[in-house]
Protein backbone atom coordinates (compact mmCIF):
# COMPACT_ATOMS: atom_id res chain seq x y z
CA UNK A 1 0.00 0.00 0.00
CA UNK A 2 1.26 3.20 -0.86
CA UNK A 3 1.75 5.52 2.18
CA UNK A 4 0.00 8.79 0.85
CA UNK A 5 -0.75 11.60 3.10
CA UNK A 6 -3.54 14.43 1.99
CA UNK A 7 -1.63 17.70 1.95
CA UNK A 8 1.23 16.46 3.68
CA UNK A 9 -0.73 15.80 6.59
CA UNK A 10 -2.62 13.54 8.58
CA UNK A 11 -2.19 9.44 9.52
CA UNK A 12 -1.49 6.98 6.24
CA UNK A 13 -4.73 4.52 6.22
CA UNK A 14 -2.89 1.67 7.65
CA UNK A 15 -3.79 0.03 10.79
CA UNK A 16 -0.52 0.31 12.53
CA UNK A 17 -0.37 4.50 11.83
CA UNK A 18 -4.50 4.92 12.81
CA UNK A 19 -4.06 3.00 15.89
CA UNK A 20 -1.49 5.35 16.97
CA UNK A 21 -2.53 8.72 15.60
CA UNK A 22 -4.21 11.16 18.25
CA UNK A 23 -4.79 14.31 16.25
CA UNK A 24 -8.46 15.68 16.48
CA UNK A 25 -9.73 15.79 13.31
CA UNK A 26 -11.67 14.67 10.00
CA UNK A 27 -9.19 12.37 7.69
CA UNK A 28 -9.84 11.40 4.27
CA UNK A 29 -8.71 7.54 2.87
CA UNK A 30 -5.99 8.40 0.80
CA UNK A 31 -7.32 5.90 -1.69
CA UNK A 32 -10.87 7.83 -2.07
CA UNK A 33 -13.99 6.51 -1.85
CA UNK A 34 -15.61 8.34 0.37
CA UNK A 35 -14.01 6.77 3.64
CA UNK A 36 -13.41 9.49 6.24
CA UNK A 37 -11.61 8.71 9.94
CA UNK A 38 -12.92 11.22 12.42
CA UNK A 39 -11.13 11.93 15.45
CA UNK A 40 -12.65 13.71 18.40
CA UNK A 41 -11.12 14.58 21.60
CA UNK A 42 -13.39 13.30 24.30
CA UNK A 43 -14.83 15.45 27.01
CA UNK A 44 -16.19 15.57 30.36
CA UNK A 45 -18.66 18.17 31.66
CA UNK A 46 -17.31 20.11 28.81
CA UNK A 47 -13.41 19.99 29.38
CA UNK A 48 -10.98 18.43 26.98
CA UNK A 49 -9.69 15.29 28.87
CA UNK A 50 -5.39 14.73 28.32
CA UNK A 51 -2.93 12.05 28.75
CA UNK A 52 0.31 11.58 29.23
CA UNK A 53 2.18 9.16 27.21
CA UNK A 54 6.27 8.67 26.73
CA UNK A 55 6.54 12.06 28.51
CA UNK A 56 4.31 13.88 25.70
CA UNK A 57 0.58 15.24 26.92
CA UNK A 58 -1.45 13.57 24.30
CA UNK A 59 -5.46 14.20 23.77
CA UNK A 60 -7.71 11.53 24.97
CA UNK A 61 -9.62 10.55 21.63
CA UNK A 62 -12.45 8.48 20.23
CA UNK A 63 -12.30 7.11 16.75
CA UNK A 64 -15.24 6.24 14.11
CA UNK A 65 -15.11 5.45 10.45
CA UNK A 66 -17.55 7.60 8.15
CA UNK A 67 -18.55 7.62 4.48
CA UNK A 68 -19.50 11.13 2.77
CA UNK A 69 -21.34 11.77 0.05
CA UNK A 70 -23.17 14.79 -1.89
CA UNK A 71 -26.86 14.16 -2.12
CA UNK A 72 -29.04 16.48 -4.33
CA UNK A 73 -31.81 18.54 -2.56
CA UNK A 74 -34.89 19.27 -4.24
CA UNK A 75 -34.22 22.91 -5.34
CA UNK A 76 -31.77 21.63 -7.24
CA UNK A 77 -28.67 22.24 -4.92
CA UNK A 78 -26.75 19.45 -3.05
CA UNK A 79 -25.95 18.47 0.35
CA UNK A 80 -23.28 17.11 1.94
CA UNK A 81 -24.20 13.83 4.02
CA UNK A 82 -22.71 11.88 6.64
CA UNK A 83 -22.87 8.34 7.29
CA UNK A 84 -21.77 6.19 10.00
CA UNK A 85 -20.26 3.35 9.36
CA UNK A 86 -19.22 2.64 13.25
CA UNK A 87 -16.12 3.07 15.84
CA UNK A 88 -12.58 2.80 14.62
CA UNK A 89 -12.04 -0.71 16.78
CA UNK A 90 -15.15 -2.35 15.28
CA UNK A 91 -13.98 -2.58 11.78
CA UNK A 92 -10.42 -2.90 10.16
CA UNK A 93 -9.36 -0.18 7.36
CA UNK A 94 -10.34 -3.00 4.93
CA UNK A 95 -13.90 -3.63 6.23
CA UNK A 96 -14.71 -0.11 6.18
CA UNK A 97 -13.29 0.08 3.01
CA UNK A 98 -15.60 -2.48 2.05
CA UNK A 99 -18.70 -0.51 3.55
CA UNK A 100 -17.94 2.36 1.54
CA UNK A 101 -17.42 0.25 -1.64
CA UNK A 102 -20.96 -0.59 -0.65
CA UNK A 103 -22.64 2.68 0.00
CA UNK A 104 -21.32 3.56 -3.60
CA UNK A 105 -23.28 1.42 -4.86
CA UNK A 106 -26.52 2.08 -3.53
CA UNK A 107 -25.63 5.71 -4.53
CA UNK A 108 -24.84 4.44 -8.36
CA UNK A 109 -28.48 3.35 -8.35
CA UNK A 110 -29.99 6.95 -7.51
CA UNK A 111 -30.56 5.69 -3.77
CA UNK A 112 -29.48 7.11 -0.48
CA UNK A 113 -27.63 5.17 2.36
CA UNK A 114 -28.84 6.78 5.17
CA UNK A 115 -32.43 6.21 4.03
CA UNK A 116 -31.31 3.18 2.95
CA UNK A 117 -30.44 1.73 6.64
CA UNK A 118 -33.44 3.74 7.91
CA UNK A 119 -35.49 0.95 5.88
CA UNK A 120 -33.44 -1.53 6.73
CA UNK A 121 -33.51 -0.85 9.97
CA UNK A 122 -37.75 -0.58 10.26
CA UNK A 123 -38.13 -3.80 8.51
CA UNK A 124 -35.85 -5.77 11.12
CA UNK A 125 -37.34 -3.69 14.04
CA UNK A 126 -41.15 -5.22 12.40
CA UNK A 127 -39.57 -8.76 11.41
CA UNK A 128 -38.62 -8.71 15.39
CA UNK A 129 -41.88 -7.32 16.32
CA UNK A 130 -44.00 -9.93 14.11
CA UNK A 131 -41.81 -12.97 16.02
CA UNK A 132 -44.46 -13.81 17.82
CA UNK A 133 -44.99 -17.39 20.11
CA UNK A 134 -47.96 -19.28 19.31
CA UNK A 135 -49.30 -18.35 23.18
CA UNK A 136 -48.89 -14.78 22.17
CA UNK A 137 -51.06 -14.75 19.27
CA UNK A 138 -53.54 -16.94 21.15
CA UNK A 139 -54.06 -14.61 23.69
CA UNK A 140 -53.69 -11.46 21.42
CA UNK A 141 -56.66 -13.53 19.41
CA UNK A 142 -58.42 -14.33 22.72
CA UNK A 143 -58.13 -10.71 23.67
CA UNK A 144 -60.08 -9.50 20.32
CA UNK A 145 -62.35 -11.84 19.85
CA UNK A 146 -63.61 -12.68 23.16
CA UNK A 147 -65.83 -9.31 23.59
CA UNK A 148 -68.24 -11.63 21.12
CA UNK A 149 -68.54 -14.65 22.99
CA UNK A 150 -70.04 -15.57 26.50
CA UNK A 151 -67.82 -15.47 29.80
CA UNK A 152 -68.12 -19.30 29.46
CA UNK A 153 -67.10 -19.72 26.29
CA UNK A 154 -64.53 -17.21 26.49
CA UNK A 155 -63.26 -19.11 29.39
CA UNK A 156 -63.24 -22.40 27.76
CA UNK A 157 -61.48 -21.29 24.92
CA UNK A 158 -58.86 -20.10 26.35
CA UNK A 159 -58.53 -23.00 28.67
CA UNK A 160 -58.46 -25.74 26.08
CA UNK A 161 -55.63 -24.63 24.36
CA UNK A 162 -54.09 -23.70 27.32
CA UNK A 163 -54.34 -27.60 28.26
CA UNK A 164 -53.62 -29.40 25.10
CA UNK A 165 -51.89 -26.93 22.84
CA UNK A 166 -49.63 -24.67 25.42
CA UNK A 167 -47.89 -27.75 25.83
CA UNK A 168 -46.01 -28.47 22.52
CA UNK A 169 -46.70 -25.18 20.35
CA UNK A 170 -46.99 -22.45 23.38
CA UNK A 171 -43.36 -21.38 23.58
CA UNK A 172 -42.53 -22.17 19.61
CA UNK A 173 -42.43 -19.04 17.23
CA UNK A 174 -45.77 -19.00 15.31
CA UNK A 175 -43.27 -19.05 11.74
CA UNK A 176 -41.68 -22.20 12.50
CA UNK A 177 -45.19 -24.11 13.15
CA UNK A 178 -46.29 -26.84 10.46
CA UNK A 179 -49.56 -28.81 10.48
CA UNK A 180 -46.74 -32.30 11.95
CA UNK A 181 -46.37 -30.08 14.76
CA UNK A 182 -50.66 -29.29 15.01
CA UNK A 183 -50.53 -33.34 14.40
CA UNK A 184 -48.62 -33.92 17.57
CA UNK A 185 -51.22 -31.72 19.84
CA UNK A 186 -54.12 -33.61 18.40
CA UNK A 187 -53.42 -37.10 17.62
CA UNK A 188 -53.58 -38.16 21.53
CA UNK A 189 -56.79 -36.48 22.04
CA UNK A 190 -58.54 -37.51 18.70
CA UNK A 191 -60.03 -40.56 19.62
CA UNK A 192 -60.44 -40.22 23.01
CA UNK A 193 -62.16 -37.13 23.58
CA UNK A 194 -63.06 -36.48 19.75
CA UNK A 195 -65.60 -33.66 20.02
CA UNK A 196 -63.01 -31.17 22.14
CA UNK A 197 -59.82 -32.56 19.69
CA UNK A 198 -62.49 -30.99 17.27
CA UNK A 199 -62.63 -27.68 19.02
CA UNK A 200 -58.82 -27.25 19.86
CA UNK A 201 -58.21 -27.67 15.82
CA UNK A 202 -60.84 -25.15 15.10
CA UNK A 203 -59.48 -22.54 17.73
CA UNK A 204 -55.96 -23.18 16.59
CA UNK A 205 -56.71 -22.76 13.24
CA UNK A 206 -58.90 -19.28 14.30
CA UNK A 207 -55.30 -18.14 15.76
CA UNK A 208 -53.43 -18.56 12.64
CA UNK A 209 -56.12 -17.00 10.41
CA UNK A 210 -55.38 -14.02 13.43
CA UNK A 211 -52.02 -14.17 13.14
CA UNK A 212 -51.89 -14.10 9.31
CA UNK A 213 -54.25 -10.66 9.97
CA UNK A 214 -51.89 -9.14 11.87
CA UNK A 215 -48.99 -10.06 9.42
CA UNK A 216 -46.67 -12.14 12.02
CA UNK A 217 -47.51 -15.21 9.51
CA UNK A 218 -48.17 -15.49 5.89
CA UNK A 219 -47.86 -19.10 4.28
CA UNK A 220 -50.82 -21.32 4.44
CA UNK A 221 -52.69 -21.92 8.12
CA UNK A 222 -51.55 -25.40 8.97
CA UNK A 223 -53.87 -26.66 11.16
CA UNK A 224 -56.71 -26.40 8.26
CA UNK A 225 -58.57 -29.15 7.85
CA UNK A 226 -58.97 -30.05 4.38
CA UNK A 227 -56.01 -30.58 2.08
CA UNK A 228 -53.68 -30.76 5.54
CA UNK A 229 -55.21 -32.26 8.76
CA UNK A 230 -57.28 -34.53 6.94
CA UNK A 231 -54.24 -36.27 5.25
CA UNK A 232 -53.32 -37.43 8.81
CA UNK A 233 -55.89 -37.89 10.93
CA UNK A 234 -58.65 -40.26 10.62
CA UNK A 235 -62.13 -38.17 10.64
CA UNK A 236 -64.11 -39.88 13.69
CA UNK A 237 -67.42 -41.02 13.28
CA UNK A 238 -67.95 -39.72 16.49
CA UNK A 239 -67.94 -35.89 14.92
CA UNK A 240 -70.94 -36.73 12.20
CA UNK A 241 -73.72 -36.79 14.61
CA UNK A 242 -74.59 -34.53 17.83
CA UNK A 243 -72.95 -35.45 20.53
CA UNK A 244 -75.44 -35.97 23.53
CA UNK A 245 -74.13 -35.08 27.51
CA UNK A 246 -74.69 -38.07 29.70
CA UNK A 247 -77.94 -37.33 31.30
CA UNK A 248 -79.58 -39.20 34.26
CA UNK A 249 -83.07 -41.31 33.59
CA UNK A 250 -85.66 -38.74 35.42
CA UNK A 251 -86.69 -41.47 37.27
CA UNK A 252 -83.26 -41.37 39.42
CA UNK A 253 -83.74 -37.88 40.05
CA UNK A 254 -85.05 -38.34 43.56
CA UNK A 255 -82.14 -40.76 44.55
CA UNK A 256 -80.04 -38.53 43.38
CA UNK A 257 -81.13 -35.37 44.65
CA UNK A 258 -81.31 -37.44 48.11
CA UNK A 259 -77.40 -38.31 47.82
CA UNK A 260 -76.54 -35.22 46.67
CA UNK A 261 -78.32 -33.17 50.06
CA UNK A 262 -75.99 -34.94 52.44
CA UNK A 263 -72.79 -33.73 49.98
CA UNK A 264 -71.57 -30.56 51.88
CA UNK A 265 -69.98 -27.08 50.29
CA UNK A 266 -70.51 -24.93 47.84
CA UNK A 267 -70.81 -27.76 44.67
CA UNK A 268 -73.25 -29.62 46.26
CA UNK A 269 -75.61 -26.46 46.35
CA UNK A 270 -74.63 -24.97 43.30
CA UNK A 271 -75.84 -28.69 41.45
CA UNK A 272 -78.84 -28.76 43.02
CA UNK A 273 -79.60 -25.27 42.40
CA UNK A 274 -78.86 -26.08 38.43
CA UNK A 275 -80.89 -29.62 38.46
CA UNK A 276 -83.96 -27.20 40.29
CA UNK A 277 -83.62 -24.69 37.46
CA UNK A 278 -82.27 -26.37 34.42
CA UNK A 279 -80.08 -23.73 34.13
CA UNK A 280 -76.80 -24.11 32.26
CA UNK A 281 -73.43 -24.30 34.55
CA UNK A 282 -72.09 -21.10 33.71
CA UNK A 283 -75.50 -19.54 34.31
CA UNK A 284 -75.44 -21.08 37.86
CA UNK A 285 -71.49 -20.53 38.58
CA UNK A 286 -71.69 -16.78 37.44
CA UNK A 287 -74.88 -15.77 39.67
CA UNK A 288 -74.03 -12.40 41.04
CA UNK A 289 -76.44 -11.16 44.40
CA UNK A 290 -78.02 -8.47 42.17
CA UNK A 291 -79.27 -10.92 39.68
CA UNK A 292 -82.00 -12.15 42.60
CA UNK A 293 -85.21 -11.11 43.79
CA UNK A 294 -86.24 -13.93 46.58
CA UNK A 295 -89.36 -12.26 47.63
CA UNK A 296 -90.87 -12.86 44.33
CA UNK A 297 -88.95 -15.86 43.69
CA UNK A 298 -86.99 -14.89 40.52
CA UNK A 299 -83.73 -15.16 39.01
CA UNK A 300 -82.99 -12.68 36.16
CA UNK A 301 -79.67 -14.28 34.20
CA UNK A 302 -77.94 -10.93 32.21
CA UNK A 303 -77.71 -11.77 28.41
CA UNK A 304 -73.78 -11.83 29.08
CA UNK A 305 -73.89 -15.46 30.33
CA UNK A 306 -76.70 -16.59 28.10
CA UNK A 307 -76.37 -18.92 24.95
CA UNK A 308 -78.72 -16.79 23.53
CA UNK A 309 -77.58 -13.37 24.03
CA UNK A 310 -80.62 -12.56 25.56
CA UNK A 311 -82.11 -11.86 29.21
CA UNK A 312 -83.72 -14.91 30.55
CA UNK A 313 -85.95 -15.14 34.13
CA UNK A 314 -86.27 -17.94 35.80
CA UNK A 315 -88.79 -18.77 38.28
CA UNK A 316 -87.57 -20.11 41.49
CA UNK A 317 -89.27 -22.99 43.58
CA UNK A 318 -89.26 -22.97 47.59
CA UNK A 319 -86.33 -25.46 47.36
CA UNK A 320 -84.39 -23.08 45.06
CA UNK A 321 -85.35 -19.80 47.43
CA UNK A 322 -84.01 -22.14 49.93
CA UNK A 323 -80.57 -22.57 48.48
CA UNK A 324 -80.06 -19.00 47.68
CA UNK A 325 -80.89 -17.92 51.30
CA UNK A 326 -78.22 -20.45 52.68
CA UNK A 327 -75.54 -19.10 50.54
CA UNK A 328 -75.53 -15.88 52.78
CA UNK A 329 -76.40 -12.50 52.15
CA UNK A 330 -76.74 -11.05 48.62
CA UNK A 331 -74.60 -8.64 47.67
CA UNK A 332 -74.36 -6.78 44.30
CA UNK A 333 -70.89 -7.74 42.57
CA UNK A 334 -70.17 -10.47 44.38
CA UNK A 335 -70.78 -14.41 43.35
CA UNK A 336 -73.70 -16.34 45.04
CA UNK A 337 -71.75 -19.74 44.43
CA UNK A 338 -67.99 -18.15 45.05
CA UNK A 339 -64.72 -20.73 44.46
CA UNK A 340 -61.72 -21.11 46.46
CA UNK A 341 -60.11 -17.85 45.53
CA UNK A 342 -60.91 -14.28 46.29
CA UNK A 343 -63.61 -12.20 43.81
CA UNK A 344 -63.72 -16.18 41.45
CA UNK A 345 -66.27 -18.06 40.96
CA UNK A 346 -67.22 -22.02 41.25
CA UNK A 347 -65.37 -23.78 38.16
CA UNK A 348 -66.58 -26.31 36.27
CA UNK A 349 -64.57 -28.66 37.66
CA UNK A 350 -65.87 -28.45 40.99
CA UNK A 351 -69.04 -29.55 39.96
CA UNK A 352 -67.52 -32.79 38.16
CA UNK A 353 -65.76 -33.42 40.70
CA UNK A 354 -68.65 -33.83 42.87
CA UNK A 355 -70.41 -35.91 40.45
CA UNK A 356 -67.78 -38.22 40.04
CA UNK A 357 -67.55 -38.58 43.69
CA UNK A 358 -70.57 -39.21 44.26
CA UNK A 359 -70.74 -42.00 41.14
CA UNK A 360 -67.62 -43.74 43.27
CA UNK A 361 -69.19 -44.13 46.49
CA UNK A 362 -72.36 -45.53 45.16
CA UNK A 363 -70.21 -47.83 42.76
CA UNK A 364 -68.73 -48.82 45.85
CA UNK A 365 -71.85 -49.43 47.94
CA UNK A 366 -74.66 -50.75 45.20
CA UNK A 367 -72.31 -51.84 42.80
CA UNK A 368 -73.74 -48.72 40.12
CA UNK A 369 -73.07 -45.07 39.99
CA UNK A 370 -75.20 -42.20 38.45
CA UNK A 371 -74.51 -42.87 34.98
CA UNK A 372 -76.81 -42.73 31.67
CA UNK A 373 -78.53 -45.71 29.50
CA UNK A 374 -75.36 -46.00 27.88
CA UNK A 375 -73.31 -46.49 31.71
CA UNK A 376 -71.71 -43.10 30.90
CA UNK A 377 -70.99 -40.95 34.37
CA UNK A 378 -73.76 -37.82 33.92
CA UNK A 379 -72.56 -34.21 33.61
CA UNK A 380 -74.06 -30.60 35.21
CA UNK A 381 -75.11 -30.15 31.73
CA UNK A 382 -77.45 -33.45 31.51
CA UNK A 383 -79.68 -32.28 33.88
CA UNK A 384 -81.35 -30.31 31.47
CA UNK A 385 -82.08 -33.01 29.50
CA UNK A 386 -83.48 -35.02 32.52
CA UNK A 387 -85.64 -32.18 32.86
CA UNK A 388 -86.88 -32.07 29.56
CA UNK A 389 -87.54 -36.32 29.29
CA UNK A 390 -89.34 -35.84 32.10
CA UNK A 391 -91.56 -32.81 30.97
CA UNK A 392 -92.25 -34.62 28.24
CA UNK A 393 -92.89 -37.65 29.02
CA UNK A 394 -94.32 -37.24 32.56
CA UNK A 395 -96.25 -34.03 32.73
CA UNK A 396 -98.95 -32.32 30.57
CA UNK A 397 -97.42 -29.46 30.58
CA UNK A 398 -97.20 -27.46 27.89
CA UNK A 399 -93.80 -28.16 25.21
CA UNK A 400 -93.75 -24.23 24.63
CA UNK A 401 -93.50 -23.56 28.28
CA UNK A 402 -90.79 -26.33 28.58
CA UNK A 403 -88.68 -24.76 25.91
CA UNK A 404 -89.06 -21.42 27.87
CA UNK A 405 -88.03 -23.03 30.97
CA UNK A 406 -84.76 -24.16 29.27
CA UNK A 407 -84.01 -20.73 27.18
CA UNK A 408 -84.62 -22.46 24.08
CA UNK A 409 -85.86 -20.91 21.21
CA UNK A 410 -88.18 -22.15 19.65
CA UNK A 411 -88.24 -24.20 16.26
CA UNK A 412 -91.09 -22.25 14.48
CA UNK A 413 -89.85 -18.80 13.54
CA UNK A 414 -93.00 -17.04 12.99
CA UNK A 415 -94.39 -18.89 16.26
CA UNK A 416 -91.18 -17.35 17.62
CA UNK A 417 -91.77 -13.94 16.36
CA UNK A 418 -95.04 -13.59 17.63
CA UNK A 419 -94.09 -15.20 21.33
CA UNK A 420 -92.47 -12.66 23.48
CA UNK A 421 -93.59 -13.16 26.60
CA UNK A 422 -91.35 -14.80 29.25
CA UNK A 423 -94.39 -17.31 30.57
CA UNK A 424 -93.53 -16.57 34.09
CA UNK A 425 -97.21 -17.53 35.23
CA UNK A 426 -97.39 -20.53 33.41
CA UNK A 427 -93.82 -21.56 34.08
CA UNK A 428 -93.74 -21.18 37.61
CA UNK A 429 -96.32 -24.29 38.68
CA UNK A 430 -93.77 -26.08 35.99
CA UNK A 431 -90.80 -25.66 38.13
CA UNK A 432 -92.83 -26.20 41.13
CA UNK A 433 -93.51 -29.36 40.35
CA UNK A 434 -90.09 -30.49 38.72
CA UNK A 435 -89.05 -29.80 42.73
CA UNK A 436 -91.58 -31.69 44.18
CA UNK A 437 -90.92 -34.28 41.87
CA UNK A 438 -87.02 -33.98 42.93
CA UNK A 439 -88.24 -33.78 47.00
CA UNK A 440 -89.12 -37.82 45.76
CA UNK A 441 -86.40 -38.99 48.39
CA UNK A 442 -84.85 -42.76 47.69
CA UNK A 443 -87.75 -43.66 45.05
CA UNK A 444 -86.94 -44.97 41.77
CA UNK A 445 -89.49 -45.48 39.10
CA UNK A 446 -89.17 -47.97 36.61
CA UNK A 447 -90.01 -47.09 32.70
CA UNK A 448 -90.78 -49.15 29.80
CA UNK A 449 -90.84 -47.94 25.83
CA UNK A 450 -94.14 -49.19 24.09
CA UNK A 451 -95.48 -47.13 21.22
CA UNK A 452 -98.62 -45.83 21.52
CA UNK A 453 -101.81 -46.02 18.56
CA UNK A 454 -103.80 -44.30 19.89
CA UNK A 455 -102.24 -41.55 17.89
CA UNK A 456 -102.75 -41.47 14.07
CA UNK A 457 -99.22 -41.03 13.98
CA UNK A 458 -98.43 -43.31 16.81
CA UNK A 459 -95.26 -42.55 18.89
CA UNK A 460 -92.91 -43.91 21.41
CA UNK A 461 -93.55 -43.20 24.73
CA UNK A 462 -92.85 -44.08 28.07
CA UNK A 463 -95.37 -46.35 30.51
CA UNK A 464 -94.54 -46.64 34.84
CA UNK A 465 -93.78 -50.68 35.03
CA UNK A 466 -96.21 -51.49 38.39
CA UNK A 467 -94.49 -54.05 40.41
CA UNK A 468 -97.13 -56.20 42.00
CA UNK A 469 -96.58 -56.44 45.39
Amino acid sequence: MAKVKRNGKGPIFEGKTLAAWRVPGTYCDHQGGGLYLQVRQVKVNGIDQWETKKGKRVAVVKKYWTYRYWQKTRDGGRKLKEFGIGPFTDYTVEEARGIAADQRKIRSNFGDPILERKRRKREALDLIASMKTFEEAAEACWEAHKAKWTVGHAEDWLNSLKTHAYPILGAMEIRSIRTTHIHSVLQPIWEEIAETASRVRSRIEAVFDYAKGKEWYDEDNPARWDGKLEALLIESPRLKKLVNHPSLPFSQIGAFTEALRREKGTAARALEFLILTASRSWEVRGAMGEEFNLEAALWTVPPVRMKAKKEHVVTLSPRAVEIIRGMGKLEAGKFVFPGGKPETCLSDAAMNALIKRMDSHRQEKEQKGWRDLKGKRVVPHGFRATFKTWGQDSTDFNRQVIEFALAHGLPDKTEAAYSRGAMIVKRRPLMDAWAQYCEGIGIERTYRRVKDYSDPDPKIVLVEVIKES
